[in-house]
């Protein structure tokens, strides 16, 4: 059967950018020529769909005031009007922390280049109503998901919340995973590991489909500058959630963790972080 590879290409402006650039000897940004940008681009591409076992690749964006503008001259081309900015939803409902407030603006050199060779030479998806890419992957798979046409393929431990095939490819240190399938109530599996001097690290959450939902809904998310519940990490998920056969199971039982914590807010808070989070 024909598979479709939809690739997070929000991940990939970054990695590709930061691969294209090096050091001087003073610490100054040196970075590749276009020419070696744009194969690496297209071989990394090819890669991920090979891996994938896919046909074809299909990239997602999340849409910014640069893209749109962009798009915008694009429209103005075809003589069709132009569209307003819309930012993303989750901007407005979260409360507690700014979302994603904790990121880093810094751009590699060939950033808006390998953008550009996105938009203008591969199939690109961009969702102009206020959701992420990822959103906009999940949405699309979910459409067909039992049938196995499409494979979602992104680094972002989010995206596996949504049932179907999955793919992470290799990056630094970190191993491929995948090509998986998973199912809606999905796994947990808590991952303990330690260092060269045999320390243990402090352990890691992987997981998959409503329980790794429902886990995030406890441990927050740190990447996104998402809360969950204080001082509940890891252990406390896994153990918390691990053995549930069922969404309401889930949903009951962090229903509860919430209510301790907030009390007559607890309503309030779950919603705020469900929204965030899924």
């Amino acid at each position: 059967m024909p598979r479709t590879a939809l690739i997070d290409a929000d991940i990939l402006l970054y990695e590709l950018g930061f691969s294209s650039q090096g050091k001087g000897d003073e610490g100054e940004i040196v970075p590749a020529s276009w020419d070696w940008a744009r194969d690496l681009i297209e071989r990394k591409i090819d890669l991920i769909v090979d891996e994938a076992e896919a046909d074809k690749a299909l990239l997602f964006l999340t849409n910014t005031p640069r893209i749109n503008k962009m798009l915008n001259k694009e429209r103005k081309r075809e003589e069709k009007p132009k569209k307003e900015y819309v930012p993303n939803f989750r901007d407005e409902v979260a409360k507690e922390k700014d979302y994603k407030g904790n990121r880093k603006s810094a751009k590699p050199f060939h950033f808006y280049n390998i953008l550009s060779h996105f938009l203008f030479n591969y199939d690109t998806m961009i969702h102009e109503d206020g959701l992420e890419a990822d959103d906009y992957m999940c949405i699309t798979q979910y459409k067909s998901w039992q049938d196995g046409d499409t494979i979602i393929c992104s680094r972002d431990k989010d995206v596996r919340q949504c049932p179907g095939w999955h793919y992470s490819w290799e990056v630094g240190g970190q191993a491929s995973i995948g090509p998986m399938f998973v199912d809606p109530l999905g796994e947990l599996k808590l991952i303990e590991k330690t260092n060269a001097k045999g320390k243990k690290l402090p352990p890691k959450l992987f997981g998959t489909g409503h329980k790794f939902f429902y886990a995030q809904m406890i441990m927050g998310d740190a990447v996104d500058n998402i809360g969950g519940v204080k001082g509940r990490g890891p252990v406390f998920a896994h153990a918390l959630l691990n053995d549930l056969k069922t969404e309401r199971e889930l949903y009951e039982i962090v229903a509860e963790k919430y209510v301790l914590a907030w009390q007559d807010e607890w309503k309030t808070k779950m919603r705020e972080q469900a929204d965030l989070l899924w």
